[in-house]
């Protein structure tokens, strides 16, 4: 489970000279452009583009251009890379949840932990989904970060997602199934177990009951996430949760 540690948003010139952390680091760019020095490799970014970089590597970032404006975060969690790679935000979903997270971290109200979680959650559904990611359809990327986005909303309805594109419903999820290897239901029925797992592992939701994390995960009831829970895992999620522990 991914956990914000820190988070700041920028409008004004700067850079961090070389410096290392045993954590990741997000940095997204939405205006102007990220240059990355790790070593003798250079990486760049611009604007709706993110450079993601693994824990304990030794870089430098400069942010330069006109005017820019970015968004760094530190996440505790795993990602399947090694290498700093960059990241492309075409649908600006990943821009979206990184605003909204940074928004919520100065917010003083009592539900604040729950909230923090489940949008790095969903901050650590979408940057795996765009590591592995191969789709070259912009109108499937889009679905299935509405998707993402939207999955912890027990009314969310896939439709709406298909009703944002230009294309036809049959034509997209046709693309959506070639691309995807599954149907968009079976999609967000999989980022919703996924999302569970990932709560039932985070310290902060050890004390949170399952009826809670099915809630958050996009179930109004426990006893049918349960079933699909097990039906996909193998086990039911608290004896999931209790493994995990051991």
């Amino acid at each position: 489970m991914t956990d914000i540690l820190y988070i700041c948003q920028k409008l004004s010139d700067c850079s961090f000279s070389s410096h290392i952390h045993k954590c990741w680091e997000l940095v997204y760019c939405k205006e102007g452009y990220i240059d990355l020095t790790l070593g003798e490799q250079e990486l760049s970014c611009k604007a709706n583009q993110a450079i993601l970089i693994p824990p304990n590597t030794k870089h430098a970032l400069t942010l330069c251009g006109d005017g820019h404006n970015f968004i760094r975060v530190l996440l505790e969690g795993s990602f399947d890379t090694q290498n700093a790679v960059v990241l492309d935000d075409v649908t600006k979903d990943l821009e979206n949840i990184l605003t909204f997270a940074y928004k919520w971290a100065f917010i003083s109200v009592h539900n604040k932990g729950d909230m923090i979680s489940q949008i790095a959650n969903i901050l650590e559904l979408m940057i795996a989904y765009l590591l592995t990611c191969k789709t070259k359809n912009t109108a499937v990327l889009n679905i299935a970060f509405d998707i993402i986005a939207n999955m912890s909303n027990p009314q969310y309805d896939i439709d709406s997602a298909f009703d944002k594109q230009t294309l036809s419903k049959d034509y997209l999820r046709r693309q959506f199934i070639k691309e995807q290897g599954i149907s968009p239901i079976q999609f967000l029925t999989n980022i919703r177990i996924e999302s569970a797992k990932r709560l039932l592992q985070c310290n902060m939701m050890q004390d949170s009951k399952i009826n809670e994390i099915a809630l958050l995960c996009g179930f109004d009831d426990q006893l049918y996430f349960s079933r699909v829970f097990h039906k996909i895992v193998g086990m039911s999620p608290r004896d999931w949760a209790n493994k995990k522990k051991v």
